[in-house]
């Protein structure tokens, strides 16, 4: 029943259900008494998944494409494969792109853990299921334990979800050459044969230096950083070579080139190493503010300095006060500590602030100067027979047609990808679903207005008022 109106009104969700919006129904008792497992994210399966004991899987995933999916969803060619593929959204919101660039995309927010965050893209439990009720380390060494828990494990299936043929990707990027075996070597992360599951890599000794201002890492300055106003800053970081220092430091190269400059066991251990390929490296542990995450590599703050005291919106505006607080201008003596002569190489600077730019300015969307359409879905006859309101998809609006002359009388914009559209037995009110932003607008008929929009389940299609009122 929808408040203010005696109509019951049930929705079609995009899988078929109905349902009624109220009052709602109660799930059974069996439902009730089963746990649901909820995403908690990448950084969790981290604690165990990293190190030498664990093959260093944690940063495998690191460095591979899949750890970048979410922000390449930033680049210039998603936003033409979403304009071919005719979603009207940014593709850093669009659910339809999210869905395989990212991890849980359409998870509600209370199925995803404080530690979960999207901005990791494909993640563990893209693959594995989400882990909340496996991810203990005790269960995870009982694999059928862990698979009754929702442990899942992928195969070919589950890799097409995302990776089968797209005309409008292959359009824009060329076509792909994706083939499933060679895939799944690439992204391979074995376990060593005797693996030590639930313990940690070997950590580094921390000395007794404390910070002037704590390190709050770049999940922080995201915050602010990210999106087209800010020039997909965080974004461009993600896609560099600074997000996966720490993580290169785990491969054979790495152990090579330690080797060489004296420095024995694991480079991920080793403070020379970590001084240059993580944030904070050295710092005692009071140096670190909540959330700081050392896997992800060299962050903003080691060249704009240690943020927890400048962080505050208040404190940036005013640039004076951002430089007391401890924000430092990033400079070719700063970027000079580390890759100056690092390892015999020769620095370009020019050539690697040319890279890892990412200028301030805001990324203006580009205007579409086709066609506009209007692409009508359903339609639906008002009671005494004299209208023909159509759900326009394209345009995000209903139109109205008097039938007797065959003529346009209105246009009401609605929410996006209107669906359906259904009447009250009185006429009074009409109920067109609204699928891009799941919700129901509710419209007097006599003014064509929006007098209320009601959200509804993911991906509502089709809308049926009963008889009685």
């Amino acid at each position: 029943m929808v408040p203010g109106s005696s109509t019951r009104v049930l929705v079609a969700a995009g899988l078929g259900l109905v349902v009624a919006l109220l009052p709602p129904v109660s799930a059974p008792t069996a439902f009730g008494q089963q746990k649901e497992p909820v995403y908690v994210g990448v950084r969790v399966c981290s604690e165990c998944h990293q190190g030498l004991a664990a093959g260093h899987q944690f940063s495998h995933w690191r460095l591979s494409k899949h750890a970048k999916a979410h922000a390449t969803l930033s680049l210039p060619v998603s936003e033409e494969i979403t304009r071919r593929s005719g979603i009207p959204e940014d593709p850093l919101e669009a659910r339809v792109c999210l869905g395989c660039h990212t991890t849980g995309a359409d998870a509600e927010e209370w199925q995803r853990d404080e530690t979960f965050l999207i901005e990791d893209g494909v993640q563990c439990e893209t693959c594995h299921g989400p882990g909340s009720e496996y991810s203990d380390a005790e269960v995870m060494q009982n694999r059928e334990l862990a698979m009754e828990r929702g442990l899942v494990m992928p195969d070919r299936q589950t890799c097409l979800v995302c990776h089968g043929p797209k005309g409008s990707h292959d359009v824009v990027l060329g076509p792909a050459s994706w083939e499933y075996e060679s895939a799944r070597r690439v992204i391979a992360h074995p376990r060593p044969s005797q693996p030590v599951v639930g313990q940690p890599g070997v950590q580094p000794d921390q000395s007794l230096e404390r910070s002037e201002h704590r390190f709050v890492g770049v999940m922080a300055c995201a915050a602010c950083h990210a999106g087209a106003e800010m020039g997909f800053q965080f974004s461009r970081w993600r896609m560099g070579p600074h997000a996966g220092a720490y993580a290169r430091l785990a491969t054979p190269r790495a152990r090579e080139m330690a080797a060489a400059a004296g420095v024995g066991g694991d480079p991920q251990a080793s403070g020379e190493c970590l001084r240059c390929h993580a944030t904070g490296a050295g710092f005692a542990g009071d140096s670190f503010a909540p959330g700081f995450d050392r896997g992800d590599g060299v962050q903003c703050e080691s060249c704009h300095g240690a943020g927890a005291d400048y962080q505050p919106e208040a404190v940036m505006l005013d640039p004076q006060a951002a430089r007391r607080a401890g924000l430092r201008q990033a400079s070719a003596e700063v970027c000079a500590e580390c890759h100056e002569s690092a390892h015999g190489r020769p620095f370009d600077l020019e050539a690697a602030l040319a890279e890892i730019a990412h200028p301030k300015e805001p990324v203006l969307i580009g205007v579409n100067t086709e066609p506009e359409y209007k692409t009508p879905v359903n339609l639906a006859l008002t009671p005494d027979g004299s209208e023909l309101w159509i759900a326009c998809e394209a345009s995000s609006s209903t139109i109205v047609v008097d039938t007797g002359s065959r003529t346009k009388v209105a246009e009401i914009s609605v929410g996006g990808q209107p669906h359906d559209v259904a009447f009250g037995p009185d006429g009074g009110r009409a109920y067109v679903t609204n699928r891009l932003d799941d919700s129901l607008s509710v419209i007097d008929v006599a003014s064509r207005e929006v007098v209320r929009t009601i959200p509804v389940g993911d991906d509502p299609h089709g809308v049926i008022t009963d008889g009685t009122g």
